[in-house]
């Protein structure tokens, strides 16, 4: 089991009927390739944590790396992992309203990141892979019990 963490720009910037879209054929796909997996988007801004078994993996990495709703695409970190942080989430996402002001807190600091090493600017990609391993497990508790609850 590995997991990638990415981040990159959108192209242009994306409404609720385009990110629909986009999520219904991630979800097909990943779950067709046993990957799950969480999309974060805000400000024209991606971040991705995608976990499965290498191979699957790196042919949904290579086929995100190609489409061209997004740009400046960033490997923040690509390891091996215990297990699955995202369960059965084919591809979870992430909408700030629903979050904690902890959670919005956290995100808001992650796309900040996100955004300097965008520009190629001086940014530290490792702090953004702790950031990541921190928030993963309570973005995915809160997916969890949104989904339990509806």
């Amino acid at each position: 089991m590995h997991s990638i963490v990415y981040l990159s720009t959108a192209s242009e910037p994306m409404g609720t009927e385009s990110l629909n879209l986009l999520l219904e054929v991630a979800r097909a796909r990943n779950a067709d390739a046993g990957v799950s997996g969480i999309l974060i988007y805000g400000d024209g801004c991606f971040i991705q944590i995608l976990e499965g078994e290498l191979q699957p993996l790196e042919a949904i990495f290579r086929s995100i790396l190609r489409d061209g709703r997004h740009y400046g695409v960033k490997t923040i970190q690509f390891e091996p992992v215990d297990g699955r942080r995202f369960g059965d989430w084919s591809m979870a996402f992430v909408d700030d309203d629903d979050l904690t002001p902890t959670d919005r807190a956290d995100l808001a600091q992650l796309r900040g990141q996100a955004e300097i090493l965008a520009r190629d600017e001086k940014g530290d990609p490792e702090f953004l892979a702790v950031m990541m391993r921190a928030i993963a497990p309570r973005l995915a508790r809160h997916l969890d019990s949104r989904r339990n609850a509806g």
